[in-house]
C-alpha cells in the first residue's frame, strides 16, 4: 500500500505540537519547583496518584490479533506493537528547541485513509522533577492547538502501570482521532489510530473497533 506523505506530515505537526508544548511547560516550571514539588515527582506509581479511583491497565488485555496482522517490535526504543496490513514509513524527526534538539521517532501507516502512528519521544532528565499530571496537563494542552473538537472526555488508563491518558477528538485536518499518551519516567509514547469524519458515525465506530488490537497489542518491553 501506498503511504501518503501529507497523512505523515499532518502525524508529525501533531506530535512536533504536543513535544513543543511540554518543553514551554518544563521550561517554566522547573526554575518555581520546590523540594515539596520535588518529592511528588513523576516517579509516583498509580496508588499514589489516584488512590481512590480504580484505573484499567490496557496491558491486562489480552487481544486477539487479526492472522493478516504483522508484528513490529522496537527494542531499542522498548516497545512492541501489531499493525494492520499496510507499508510501514519509519522517520527520526529533529525538533530545534530553545532546550535543546528533541528527536521525534514516529512509525506511520495508512490503508485507504486509515491511518495509524506511533510516536516516541525523550525528554530532558529534568522532567522527571514535574509531577505527571502537570505532564499530562501540557501534553494534552499541545494536541489541543491542532483541534478541532473534544468528542468525549478524556479518560485515565495505564500501560504496566505507567500513567496514561486517552483522548478522542475531531483535529482541524478534518480526521477523528483515537490518541492514546503514556509517560514512563521521561519517555512519551504516543499511538494514535485516525479516521476521515466526513465519513458516516457508524464507520467511524466500526474502525475504531477494528483498531482495538493495534491499541491494546501496544506494550513495553524494556
Amino acid at each position: 500500500m501506498k503511504y501518503r506523505q501529507g497523512r505523515a506530515a499532518g502525524l508529525l505537526r501533531m506530535m512536533a505540537a504536543v513535544a513543543m508544548g511540554l518543553l514551554t511547560l518544563g521550561g517554566v516550571l522547573l526554575s518555581p519547583l520546590s523540594s515539596e514539588s520535588r518529592a511528588e515527582d513523576g516517579n509516583q506509581n498509580l496508588e499514589e496518584i489516584e488512590e481512590s479511583e480504580e484505573i484499567e491497565d490496557l496491558a491486562d488485555i489480552e487481544p486477539t490479533i487479526p492472522d493478516s496482522w504483522q508484528d513490529l517490535e522496537h527494542a531499542e526504543l522498548g516497545f512492541t506493537v501489531n499493525l494492520p496490513p499496510g507499508s510501514l514509513r519509519e522517520s527520526i524527526q529533529p525538533l530545534e528547541t530553545s532546550l535543546g534538539t528533541l528527536e521525534l521517532y514516529m512509525i506511520g501507516l495508512e490503508n485507504n485513509e486509515q491511518v495509524y502512528g506511533v510516536i516516541v519521544a525523550d525528554f530532558p532528565e529534568f522532567f522527571e522533577v514535574i509531577p505527571r499530571e502537570t505532564r499530562f496537563d501540557g501534553a494534552v494542552a499541545g494536541v489541543l492547538t491542532n483541534v478541532r473538537r473534544r468528542l468525549v472526555q478524556d479518560r485515565q488508563v495505564a500501560l504496566s502501570g505507567n500513567p496514561g491518558r486517552i483522548l478522542l477528538y475531531e483535529g482541524e485536518d478534518g480526521f477523528v482521532y483515537q490518541h492514546h499518551i503514556y509517560w514512563v519516567g521521561t519517555r512519551l509514547y504516543q499511538t494514535i489510530a485516525a479516521v476521515p469524519a466526513r465519513l458516516p458515525q457508524r464507520q467511524r465506530a466500526e474502525f475504531f473497533e477494528a483498531a482495538r488490537p493495534f491499541f491494546h497489542s501496544f506494550s513495553l518491553t524494556d
